[in-house]
């Protein structure tokens, strides 16, 4: 019907074949607001880390880890698309894939510490592949637990910048 809710997201592939002012656009319009972003999240995740050791309660934790994994996650974002542009005008990713790898383990962590405090009881039926009686035939952190659309990304631009043919996850059931 004409309407778009958000533009396309660029592909790996897509940032090769982006003009050095689409990429120069790209760098100030896409990566270096997802570093103020992560700099922004940062702050408040520092701030519900003493919140949270201050309260000693695990929900207070659970917020502090979400926030700690947004942070993350606009950091790895920017790290892929940074090593991607960098690829495109120098040929090298310029030591961006390795800080992406970095935050990788550190959004790993993360996911780690929520995966041993979850509050459900029966914590398989959020993660598990399987029948259940929702319309998701898998648990709906099952994705979100194993980081899969990181790897994914990580992946594709491995693809790109160092000729990788390992196979890209799907992250569907």
């Amino acid at each position: 019907v004409g309407v778009i809710s958000m533009p396309d997201r660029v592909t790996a592939d897509g940032i090769a074949e982006l003009t050095p002012a689409e990429r120069t656009a790209f760098r100030s319009n896409v990566v270096d607001r997802l570093v103020v972003l992560a700099d922004d999240t940062r702050a408040i995740a520092d701030r519900a880390e003493a919140l949270a050791a201050e309260a000693g309660d695990p929900w207070f934790d659970e917020m502090a880890d979400g926030a700690r994994v947004d942070q993350h996650r606009a950091e790895y974002a920017a790290a892929i698309y940074a090593a991607l542009l960098e690829h495109a005008e120098t040929g090298s990713d310029g030591g961006y894939l390795a800080t992406a790898d970095a935050t990788l383990t550190q959004a790993q962590a993360v996911v780690s510490r929520r995966h041993a405090a979850l509050h459900d009881p029966d914590a398989a039926r959020l993660l598990d592949r399987g029948s259940n009686p929702t319309i998701y035939q898998y648990g709906y952190l099952h994705w979100a637990d194993e980081l899969c659309f990181w790897h994914k990304e990580r992946i594709e631009a491995a693809h790109v910048i160092e000729g990788s043919t390992e196979t890209v996850p799907g992250c569907a059931y």
